[in-house]
């Protein structure tokens, strides 16, 4: 869990037993169907329920890490030669690669791919065409969108098409396990290679979280 996310289940656990405490300042703190509830009693069924244990605790926990965090924080220190040491083995994974953004349209046999091909050619609506005759369903009702996607995110043959393709082509029939594809590369990012000054403030937190 990151920093963040543990402040921000404290301030929900504090804020829950602020209101707790707030509903448990008088003797009677709540009445149902005409029945008041005492404060002993609602002490007692907080004390044996299993959820409110667990969020007592879950508070425990959590403040005894920001205590901690807040008292070692100042003495941990990270080199500007650490961050370097750092990035120098492990800059691949800082690394952006190539990534290609199309669109397509997924259709069962061969024949049919010719036909939507023919009609794109022929100046054919693609959106209407994909709602059309599109078999993706995650697609179809958005023009056959799949967003950017980098190598090794696509079946092979997929991703070859669109990556050797041209922003604005149209290719295929592609084949794939899911069908035949009809696709169009709508817009392509080159590969960024990482640098250290564009890293640094990530992995001095990586290394300080460490």
């Amino acid at each position: 869990m990151s920093r963040t996310h543990r402040a921000v289940a404290a301030l929900g656990a504090a804020a829950l037993c602020t209101s707790l405490a707030a509903c448990a300042g008088g003797g009677n703190i709540a009445s149902v169907n005409g029945q008041s509830i005492s404060r002993s009693d609602f002490d007692h069924k907080l004390e044996s329920s299993p959820a409110a244990k667990q969020i007592l605790n879950v508070q425990s926990i959590l403040r005894e890490q920001l205590i901690l965090e807040k008292a070692v924080a100042p003495q941990v220190h990270v080199s500007d030669g650490d961050i370097k040491a750092y990035f120098d083995k492990n800059h691949a994974q800082f690394d952006k690669p190539e990534q290609v953004k199309a669109r397509h349209i997924l259709v069962a046999d061969l024949s049919k791919a010719n036909e939507v091909l023919a009609k794109l050619k022929a100046g054919g609506n693609w959106d209407a065409l994909a709602k059309q005759y599109s078999t993706d369903p995650g697609s179809k009702d958005k023009g056959g969108e799949l967003g950017y996607f980098g190598p090794g995110q696509m079946t092979p043959t997929f991703q070859a098409a669109a990556f050797n393709a041209k922003v604005g082509q149209i290719v295929g029939p592609i084949k794939s396990p899911f069908g035949y594809h009809i696709i169009q590369v709508e817009d392509k990012k080159p590969a960024v290679k990482a640098t250290l000054a564009s890293t640094q403030s990530q992995i001095r937190d990586t290394l300080a979280q460490q």
